[in-house]
């Protein structure tokens, strides 16, 4: 694992991104291995943390799925408000966030490797289904990158969360360099992982 120089970033620094209009183009096909998911497991409900300005949660809610999410920028949030989701401005080390625990499936992509990630995992409710990413490059923002999934993610988490299936998604940055994050699929409370993640294309351009 590469441990960064950088410090966590506060809601003025997302507010900037998501107002200059940031995009999730090259998330696709992470977002479709996650409603993959969900359609597979019957009755879920969910709950995404930094949920951004809803691109996801809206496919989601378009599914037919209990949603509700919240994320640490307001600038964000009022984007989800405008698409109707269920939101709210929230810290993610807000205990309160998590409930009630109304929810079956706790979601974070792309949001534990800027912040204090095993802090926040040890406010998931037990037995909670957590789909999850995380990336192998290093951005201003990121504290960490996680390389080897085996030790970086199995081995980080242990205790926390019961890691079952990783996927890789490799894409190509503007430079031609290519760079890849992982979607894994756990059990809050390290309890035995069940219905995993299926064999779902691991490659994009």
């Amino acid at each position: 694992m590469i441990y960064t120089p950088f410090t966590e970033k506060g809601a003025e620094y997302y507010d900037r991104i998501y107002a200059a209009g940031y995009s999730t183009q090259a998330y696709r096909p992470v977002y479709d291995a996650v409603l993959d998911f969900l359609e597979r497991f019957a009755g879920a409900s969910v709950l995404e943390v930094g949920c951004g300005t809803g691109d996801l949660g809206r496919r989601i809610r378009d599914l037919g799925v209990s949603y509700r999410g919240f994320d640490i920028s307001p600038v964000a949030i009022d984007s989800c408000r405008q698409a109707g989701l269920n939101v709210c401005v929230g810290s993610a080390y807000d205990r309160s966030m998590y409930e009630p625990r109304d929810y079956s499936v706790i979601i974070a992509l792309e949001v534990f490797e800027h912040l204090d990630d095993r802090r926040v995992v040890g406010l998931f409710p037990p037995g909670a289904q957590v789909l999850f990413s995380v990336p192998d490059f290093v951005e201003t923002s990121h504290l960490r990158a996680y390389q080897d999934p085996e030790r970086d993610i199995v081995a980080y988490y242990g205790g926390l969360l019961a890691v079952g299936q990783i996927l890789p998604f490799r894409f190509t940055a503007a430079d031609g360099h290519t760079l890849t994050i992982r979607l894994a699929h756990a059990v809050a409370g390290a309890q035995a992982c069940a219905n995993p993640l299926t064999s779902h294309k691991k490659t994009a351009a």
